[in-house]
């Protein structure tokens, strides 16, 4: 494929009609438009509290504590699957960030599913002084505390700003195994009997089931209701995990064709995959009744350009390739440009 970056579709560049041959997955054409907008938590205690930073482009940056008002921050909860917003911690709670700090506003209506489905405005002008901060109520957390290494100890849970311990009852096999690959300790655990002790206050959780292979983190175990006294002081638990191990990310994988249900897209459609929106991602074309990739090959800005205009998310400001978001799953279809990044 070869676009001067002035068509107005993906169909109006000249294409080679042939399949790549010797083109991988791994060469997968990708894109970044000027409409990306993505969200972060970071350098909080756990992944769903932090600074606020959002992504625009290939630029990350932080948000004046002014302009993050509720309605935002649980839209920002929303989007990292962290629950709703429970604090926005305004001065640098979480330090300083070191990229740009944004002068536009989001103003959400509270229902967005992502940010940047909402509307803008202008905003405040702030140092990293005044970075925002954002709990979200899902900020979950664990951690063995107590231990003379770290994979042994009272076993505590992060909820709700609010570190707590876990209780022993129902706790079997089955939930240790899965806290301790959860800790990256290991694949097996046991419950030690130990003097009653202080506590850090809360007792969060209690009668965890987790139920083998349908249930991959201590969060997606079936549980009484969280609540601050869920056991008394005796009933809190000491594991012993066995030692370390690795984890090997999955990838879903996606299927490809459309179903007799649906009407499928019409002939030489584009789409975007692996990216946090719909403006940043592996690039796929569908074409005689399938998605398929496109060849990383000479995959160019003046490509991208092209795809970014037909999506409606502004100019293209990255061609990343090298399967950057994630190998595809379908035929390669084209020989020639890669992926797109817009700004």
């Amino acid at each position: 494929m070869t676009c001067s970056g002035t068509e107005p579709t993906i169909r109006n560049c000249r294409l080679d009609n042939n399949l790549r041959q010797g083109c991988s997955s791994r060469q997968d054409a990708e894109v970044v438009c000027a409409g990306h907008t993505e969200a972060r938590l970071v350098d909080g205690e756990h992944p769903c509290a932090g600074r606020l930073e959002v992504r625009r482009g290939l630029t990350w940056g932080s948000v004046c504590d002014a302009d993050l008002d509720q309605a935002t921050a649980h839209v920002v909860c929303r989007e990292l699957h962290c629950g709703s917003a429970v604090s926005r911690p305004r001065g640098a709670h979480f330090g300083p960030g070191s990229g740009p700090v944004w002068t536009e506003a989001f103003r959400c209506a509270g229902n967005e599913s992502l940010l940047y489905q909402c509307p803008r405005g202008p905003g405040h002008r702030c140092g990293h002084r005044q970075d925002a901060g954002l709990r979200c109520s899902e900020s979950v957390a664990l951690r063995l505390r107590g231990g003379t290494q770290h994979c042994a100890g009272w076993l505590d849970v992060f909820y709700n700003g609010t570190w707590g311990a876990v209780c022993s009852n129902a706790l079997k096999d089955t939930s240790l195994s899965i806290v301790c690959k959860q800790l990256g300790c290991g694949e097996q655990g046991w419950l030690e009997n130990r003097p009653v002790h202080t506590g850090v206050g809360a007792s969060w959780i209690d009668n965890i089931e987790c139920r083998g292979l349908r249930n991959s983190t201590l969060w997606h175990c079936p549980s009484a209701p969280w609540h601050p006294r869920s056991c008394a002081r005796e009933e809190e638990v000491w594991i012993t995990c066995a030692g370390s191990s690795g984890k090997t990310p999955q990838d879903p994988g996606e299927a490809v064709g459309c179903s007799s249900n649906h009407s499928c897209p019409e002939e030489g459609a584009v789409r975007v995959r692996g990216g946090e929106d719909g403006c940043s991602g592996r690039v796929e074309l569908w074409r005689a009744g399938s998605w398929g990739t496109v060849c990383d090959d000479s995959w160019d800005l003046a490509d991208a350009e092209v795809v970014c205009r037909q999506l409606g998310c502004g100019r293209a400001v990255g061609a990343p390739a090298g399967a950057a978001f994630g190998p595809g799953s379908g035929p390669v279809w084209l020989a020639g440009r890669g992926g797109v990044r817009w700004q």
